[in-house]
C-alpha cells in the first residue's frame, strides 16, 4: 500500500518561516547585546588602568607602562618600586665621604678679625686691646692721657690640621697661630703659636692646653683674652 504524501499548507508554512526568523533575531540581539556588554567592561578596566598609571611618578610611569613597544606589558607597582628601590648589584660602589677621611686629610681654617674700641682710662700700651686686670693703671696719667681709640687685628687666627693612618694608628697634627704679640714682641702684630703639636694613639708631643684646665668650659666672649680669673695656660 502507497502511503499518500500530504501537502502543506500555505498559512503553516509561512508560520514556521515567521518562527525561525523571529529566533534568528533573537540569537543575533543577544550576540549584541553581549559584545555591548564587554566591549563596556573593557573600557571600564582600561579607564582604571589609565588612572592609576597617571597616579605614579613620570619615571616610573614610563618605565612601567611604554607605548612605543609592541609587546607592552601590564602595569605592576609593587614589582616597580621594588626594583627601583634595589641596587644594581654590578655597579660600581661610590667612595663616601668617611672612607676618603680614612685615607687621611688636610683642612685649613681660621677667620680674620677686627676689633674697635675706645679706652676711657690708657692702660699698659702692650695690652691696648685686651682687658687684663693686671694691665690697667694703678693711678691716673701712669700711661698717657686717658681717653683713646683703638683697632687691633691681632686676633685673627688660622691654622692647619690633618690625619694620616699609620700601622700604630692614626697620626694626628694641628698648627694653629693667632696674630697677637706677646713676650719680646709685646704690643705688636706677630705671629703667635697658638697650637703645634702631633698625637698618636695615646702619646702627644708638641704644645696644646694643658691637661689643668678643660677648654670645653671656655666661654665665647667679646673679649679676646678670655675672662678674668680663669685657668688658661698652654
Amino acid at each position: 500500500m502507497r502511503s499518500k504524501a500530504r501537502s502543506i499548507d500555505k498559512p503553516t508554512f509561512r508560520g514556521a518561516i515567521c518562527v525561525m526568523a523571529l529566533l534568528l533575531f533573537m540569537q543575533s540581539f543577544a550576540k549584541s547585546q553581549s559584545f555591548d556588554g564587554q566591549k563596556q567592561l573593557a573600557s571600564e578596566q582600561n579607564q582604571q588602568l589609565q588612572g592609576e598609571l597617571m597616579a605614579l611618578p613620570s619615571a616610573a610611569r614610563e618605565s612601567q607602562f611604554d607605548t612605543t613597544q609592541s609587546d607592552a606589558r601590564p602595569l605592576n607597582t609593587a614589582t616597580s618600586l621594588v626594583d627601583e628601590a634595589t641596587p644594581d648589584a654590578t655597579a660600581a660602589p661610590q667612595s663616601t665621604a668617611a672612607d676618603e677621611k680614612a685615607k687621611g686629610y688636610l683642612d685649613l681654617y681660621g677667620f680674620v678679625e677686627l676689633d674697635l674700641g675706645y679706652n676711657f682710662r690708657t692702660i699698659n700700651p702692650d695690652w691696648y686691646d685686651s682687658m687684663r686686670p693686671t694691665k690697667l693703671p694703678t693711678f691716673s696719667g701712669e700711661f698717657g692721657k686717658n681717653g683713646s681709640t683703638y683697632f687691633s687685628i691681632r686676633p685673627t687666627r688660622f691654622g692647619t690640621k690633618g690625619m694620616y693612618p699609620t700601622p700604630w694608628g692614626d697620626m694626628t697634627f694641628t698648627f694653629e697661630f693667632d696674630m697677637y704679640g706677646v713676650g719680646q714682641n709685646a704690643g705688636q702684630v706677630a705671629i703667635r703659636p697658638r697650637k703645634f703639636y702631633g698625637e698618636i694613639a695615646s702619646i702627644l708631643a708638641g704644645q696644646t692646653n694643658t691637661n689643668f684646665m678643660d677648654i670645653d668650659v671656655f666661654p665665647n666672649i667679646f673679649e679676646y683674652w678670655g675672662p678674668n680669673g680663669m685657668v688658661f695656660i698652654r
